[in-house]
């Protein structure tokens, strides 16, 4: 290729391509690397294109750089100060970093995504971006500011007509925290409807509502549903033990607790020790619960790791997400107060 001009969409579009087919998992696949490639080397040719540097932003975000993916995008904004969608995607990337670190509201990367994000929607036209006010209502929801976590949400819902899953999926867990568990269910199941895709885990997070909710011949059934798709299914195995445990007694809910123990102790990480945390402490084994609470603390700096080699199950990893995020809600004993102090003392 001899003309720059054409060189530089040569690249620029192959890695556009390359970013879409990726996905939206936040995964370093070949596929994603060879976008952050192409547009690296459109950026050889055309070291200023705002356009190139916003979606290599993207790409760095996606492989979890969050530093590089906000410097990108604090480039973008100072070159247009008006363009609402570079806050947002600054504000976004704020948002998903501290995710991953904090759930304090005092925490500077809190306020900085609040920051942006309501640049974002202030420069919008009648303040009714969506999409921010979605994902502001997310952020909110991080830190556990929890109306005002419902009432962005609600904006982003009214504004797409009732369609928005991801929002949905949010306000689901906005119910859930303020243990609303019966709305919590009901917008779980409106995000499953609309996009079945946005809730990681769905048909267990709806059995442990059932659950919390007190139906528990219902949650049971739904777990077992869980487990006619995949007999290995080791969220679904400790759902199971989980409830029989606290319909039974210890003893006649033996048979589930070994098959949840079976399941758990092939693998090793973060989320499966904090799961054979919560069947040690519901058997009274409070020494046994603390010791591996303790271990999933320390197993926390391998998750990263974990996450980027894909060798555990889509269910196990998302709970690694969560775990990452300080989110424990998915063990089903977020009112559990014993439970509670013990992860207090080992932290």
């Amino acid at each position: 290729m001899t003309n720059p001009s054409k060189e530089f969409w040569y690249y620029a579009h192959k890695g556009e391509t390359l970013r879409e087919l990726a996905g939206n998992l936040e995964t370093p696949s070949p596929i994603r690397l060879g976008a952050r490639e192409s547009f690296n080397r459109a950026l050889e040719l055309e070291p200023d294109n705002m356009w190139v540097i916003a979606h290599r932003g993207l790409v760095e975000r996606q492989l979890g750089n969050w530093d590089e993916a906000i410097k990108a995008f604090e480039k973008v904004k100072e070159n247009s100060p008006g363009d609402p969608w570079a806050y947002a995607q600054l504000g976004e990337t704020y948002r998903l970093k501290l995710a991953r670190t904090s759930i304090s509201p005092q925490d500077p990367l809190a306020k900085k995504a609040i920051k942006n994000f309501d640049e974002a929607i202030n420069q919008y036209e009648n303040k009714e971006y969506l999409w921010a006010h979605a994902h502001l209502g997310a952020t909110y929801f991080h830190i556990r500011e929890l109306d005002k976590a419902l009432s962005h949400l609600d904006k982003a819902i009214d504004l797409a007509d009732k369609s928005y899953a991801w929002a949905w999926a949010y306000k689901a867990g906005v119910y859930y925290q303020q243990g609303k568990y019966v709305k919590a269910r009901a917008c779980m199941e409106t995000a499953k409807d609309l996009d079945p895709r946005v809730i990681s885990s769905v048909g267990f997070q709806l059995a442990l509502l059932t659950y919390l909710n007190g139906e528990t011949d219902r949650a049971i059934e739904l777990f077992n549903r869980e487990l006619q798709e995949d007999v290995d299914n080791t969220l679904a195995l400790y759902g199971i033990a989980l409830v029989t445990i606290r319909t039974k007694e210890v003893n006649e809910a033996r048979s589930e607790i070994d098959k949840a123990l079976a399941a758990l102790l092939e693998q090793d990480n973060s989320a499966t020790r904090y799961m054979l945390a919560a069947l040690a402490y519901l058997q009274d084994q409070n020494d046994q619960a603390s010791e591996h609470i303790q271990s999933a603390i320390a197993a926390t700096d391998r998750i990263q790791d974990i996450l980027e080699s894909n060798e555990v199950s889509e269910s196990i990893r998302q709970m690694l997400i969560n775990v990452q995020s300080g989110n424990l809600s998915w063990l089903g004993l977020d009112c559990d107060q014993g439970f509670q102090d013990l992860i207090s003392q080992a932290t």
